[in-house]
């Protein structure tokens, strides 16, 4: 009878022995499952981590070089530039020593133009907007045409009036231009057609090769016309080549210029919003029909304005 009582006794104890190492090793491998799991965890977060500095690593590499590029052409500009402003003295006196006074008169006009954007966009004007990080687009290369013939050149300039729907303007809003200023087109995007490119381009009162500081808009007589950034107006006036123009200052660095305009609705000292209303297209000044010279200017230096029509 004892003995029986002893062995259920022992069955007992086993039995419960059994049941305490189940629910040990149930309480084991859930804590060395959480364990795991937060160390699973904290790898991922430190990877993730890593990633992330690394890709900020390349994005700011990327940046740079970008900057470098833009630095690296803007140079380029800056003496192609600078060769340009000796170039039309040269003309100037050329003309004059043919006795071509009208020629003269309208070389004379456009350093007169020159020389005032130049003075003005130089002046340390202060600006109450926000100033915004100067970043180069990287530019289209000016096709060197001085020894094309005049004939391809005229037919070429045909061939951009002909064709409107070469020229509509395909919008680039990639995240690296971001921080470009100025960016919005100056005209209504349903009238977006270029009559004449930045670069080399045959002069329709000259009728000369001469390079083309801008682009052309025809978007017919009084379309209206926008600021295209914030910024201040640092000249309002009339020129005797360009007609009705306005300077509109947006940073330390960059500014854009608006030309041959019916009329102007701001005046000198004026703070413009992007997307501002400035003036209508007109045909003052000397021109063979209504449009739009549009100018961007990093220190003063033109560059290619289609590289800036982002929105």
């Amino acid at each position: 009878m004892s003995t029986k009582k002893l062995k259920g006794n022992d069955e007992i104890l086993l039995a419960v022995h059994f049941t305490y190492g189940i629910k040990f090793f149930v309480l084991f491998s859930f804590f060395f499952l959480l364990f795991n799991t937060v160390i699973a965890q904290e790898n991922e977060k430190k990877k993730m981590q890593e990633d992330f500095e690394n890709y900020k690593k390349l994005r700011e590499s990327e940046l740079q070089d970008f900057k470098k590029q833009g630095e690296i052409d803007l140079k380029k500009l800056e003496d192609e530039y600078q060769e340009y402003c000796n170039s039309m003295v040269q003309l100037k006196n050329n003309y004059i020593l043919k006795g071509d006074t009208s020629s003269a008169n309208v070389v004379i006009d456009i350093i007169k133009y020159e020389d005032k954007i130049k003075k003005v966009i130089s002046e340390n004007v202060e600006l109450s907007i926000e100033r915004k990080t100067l970043i180069q687009p990287k530019k289209n290369k000016i096709i060197d045409s001085i020894n094309e013939p005049i004939g391809k050149i005229q037919r070429n300039q045909t061939d951009i009036k002909n064709n409107e729907s070469a020229n509509i303007i395909k919008l680039d809003n990639s995240k690296q231009h971001q921080f470009i200023s100025p960016r919005l087109i100056p005209v209504p995007k349903n009238k977006l057609i270029i009559t004449s490119k930045f670069g080399i381009r045959f002069h329709p009162i000259l009728s000369k090769k001469l390079p083309h500081n801008g682009i052309d808009f025809g978007s017919g007589r009084g379309t209206t016309v926008f600021a295209a950034d914030n910024g201040m107006v640092i000249l309002s006036e009339y020129s005797n080549s360009f007609g009705n123009y306005i300077v509109i200052k947006h940073t330390e660095s960059q500014s854009s210029v608006y030309a041959h305009l019916q009329n102007s609705v701001i005046k000198n000292g004026d703070i413009v919003k992007k997307g501002q209303v400035i003036g209508y297209i007109g045909s003052t000044g000397r021109s063979t029909g209504p449009h739009l010279h549009y100018e961007v200017r990093i220190n003063g230096t033109p560059v290619n304005p289609k590289d800036y029509l982002l929105e």
